[in-house]
């Protein structure tokens, strides 16, 4: 059936939409084939477009059979039809052999992110992970990255800054030392440096440059490409809901020239902009929460007896201050994590249920029984980790958690909660799924606005109509 019988207009599919109608036509079963290709098989492929018809084509290392090849920058492509029913690489359809055909690229980025991402499984064997969800990895002009993150080698979890290869050795790297730890670091370029920006207290230091403030300090440091720290500033965080925004206008040592301060209207991310004369602005919002404290990476468990009613009154006190009732738990739950340091057990949060919740377990068999799955939820230096009992993924309706996952904890001026996922959460079903990169909950009508994939395509839920029912 075409998009004409089907919808009445031609409609172009994304990837994921493709299984989720019952129909769908060449250039949709060409998206998706040219999508899982890439995503499972690390297998480059390109569109193969001939009038009134879209096929595929990929590139198959090595492979010396016969068939219908194209080139493109200097690779062959075999024909992958998926609107062919049971054919074999190589093959076209008889009305298309011989057929002139213009070549799709199928866009770049998307190699570029799985590129990124197998960098940072490099990483992850070294003890290494991202600082946050984004601004974590940049290209260098020599095909290598800039990087920052959590280093977790040599000790406790220290942030750090580095220059690598595609296989994770490195050019050279800084650990970031800072008393109580790093919250939302980023990277940047500009003027020929690389900088890194990002909130900790009392101090920091990479290299030989050191930068002292009070309670709460916003940092911008310079580096040049081969690691040499130029300079470190630190700027006074005013944590009020008038003054959190900020915008400075700085000079080529990172010195302020000018000063804005704003109330905290919306969420805001870390901007960095270069005007004609090389002129460094930088712009975002002062964290109203999520500095580590003092005991960073030192954990403390609630007592497993205590959590239930814990969980209970923060669950009822949410509720009184007009959190939707179906969503309250999820928010009582964050809460509980918000301390550094915090670890919460799977099964303590079953025992909850258990006691106040009696008939979840009835209702939501697969949720109650993933919850348990989960052995420890700990808090380290701002990074929520998730660990499973026994290693292996849990499921949550359409979110799979591998045991390792990490997530920032973001809490918007709204009272909603941003989960940025640093690595190991994606969406999906069967065989597809996507990286999921980051989660809104919205506390007052129980929406889950989830933003997945390269592209960041969104999709909402409805917590209590669409997952617990």
């Amino acid at each position: 059936m075409t998009d004409d019988e089907q919808f009445g207009r031609e409609r172009y599919f994304f990837a994921e939409e493709t299984i989720a109608y019952p129909y769908s036509d060449c250039e949709d079963r060409a998206v998706l084939f040219s999508h899982m290709v890439e995503a499972l098989l690390n297998c480059p492929s390109i569109g193969i477009f001939y009038p009134n018809h879209v096929s595929a084509a990929v590139h198959l290392d090595g492979y010396k059979g016969n068939g219908y090849r194209y080139t493109y920058e200097g690779r062959e492509y075999l024909s992958c039809d998926p609107t062919y029913i049971n054919s074999l690489v190589g093959m076209a359809m008889s009305n298309f052999e011989g057929v002139s055909a213009e070549i799709i690229p199928v866009q770049a980025n998307f190699r570029k992110q799985t590129e990124e991402d197998m960098l940072w499984e490099q990483l992850f064997a070294q003890g290494r992970f991202p600082a946050s969800s984004k601004g974590h990895i940049i290209p260098s002009s020599d095909g290598k990255y800039y990087v920052c993150g959590y280093d977790t080698q040599s000790g406790p979890t220290q942030p750090f800054i580095g220059k690598t290869n595609a296989n994770g050795t490195f050019d050279w790297m800084h650990i970031i030392r800072t008393p109580n730890g790093l919250y939302r670091p980023a990277l940047f370029t500009a003027n020929g440096n690389i900088y890194i920006t990002g909130q900790a207290t009392i101090s920091v230091t990479i290299g030989n440059q050191q930068t002292i403030a009070g309670d709460k300090l916003l940092f911008l440091a310079a580096l040049s490409p081969t690691g040499e720290v130029k300079w470190l500033q630190g700027y006074e965080a005013q944590d009020t809901p008038q003054t959190r925004a900020y915008m400075y206008t700085l000079a080529s040592d990172g010195s302020i020239q000018n000063e804005l301060r704003f109330p905290e209207t919306a969420e805001m991310e870390t901007v960095a902009l270069v005007d004609k004369d090389g002129i460094l602005t930088l712009s975002g919002i002062i964290s109203g929460e999520g500095i580590a404290t003092a005991s960073a990476n030192v954990t403390h468990s609630i007592a497993s007896a205590a959590v239930p009613d814990m969980l209970h009154n923060i669950n009822n006190k949410l509720i009184a201050d007009n959190t939707d009732s179906a969503i309250a738990g999820v928010f009582a739950f964050i809460e509980m994590l918000n301390n550094p340091g915090q670890v919460v057990e799977g099964k303590d949060v079953v025992a909850a249920l258990d006691k106040y919740n009696p008939t979840f377990k009835q209702r939501c068999p697969n949720i109650y029984k993933n919850i348990a799955g989960i052995s420890l939820v700990v808090n380290e230096s701002g990074v929520i980790t998730v660990q499973t009992g026994n290693g292996k993924p849990v499921s949550f309706d359409k979110v799979r958690i591998q045991s390792g996952s990490k997530v920032n904890l973001r809490h918007l001026p709204s009272k909603d909660v941003k989960l940025e996922i640093i690595d190991g959460v994606k969406v999906g079903a069967a065989i597809v799924w996507f990286k999921l990169n980051h989660v809104i909950l919205y506390r007052k009508n129980g929406d889950l606005l989830f933003d997945y994939d390269k592209n960041h395509t969104t999709k909402t839920f409805n917590l209590a109509k669409d997952i617990l029912n």
